[in-house]
């Protein structure tokens, strides 16, 4: 669905003509009338800006995934380097003796 206009939109209210039941005289009419209230003013998305909120945004969720990988993974990695690093030094002084 696409809309034919867009931007800001003054709405009017609306007109409903119904009727209570049957009616037995022809001369009695049974119809009422009623207003809704109005919608104010509303704003009408263009399907560009439609488009734009229902997006997945992938550059901004790469982002997110590298800026994480480095913040979860790198402390990983330097734990990792260090223990190894210890262990070599504590290997070598248990032999050296």
């Amino acid at each position: 669905m696409k809309p034919k206009l867009s931007g800001l939109y003054e709405s009017t209210r609306a007109r409903v003509k119904y009727n209570t039941g049957y009616s037995f005289d022809e001369s009695d009419d049974e119809s009422r009338h009623g207003y809704s209230t109005s919608l104010g003013r509303i704003h009408i998305l263009s399907q560009d800006e439609k488009n734009m909120m229902n997006s997945y945004f992938l550059k901004e969720w790469f982002v997110f995934l590298i800026a994480f990988c480095i913040i979860a993974l790198y402390p990983l990695y330097k734990y990792h380097t260090v223990k190894t690093e210890n262990l070599l030094l504590t290997t070598n002084k248990i032999k050296k003796r």
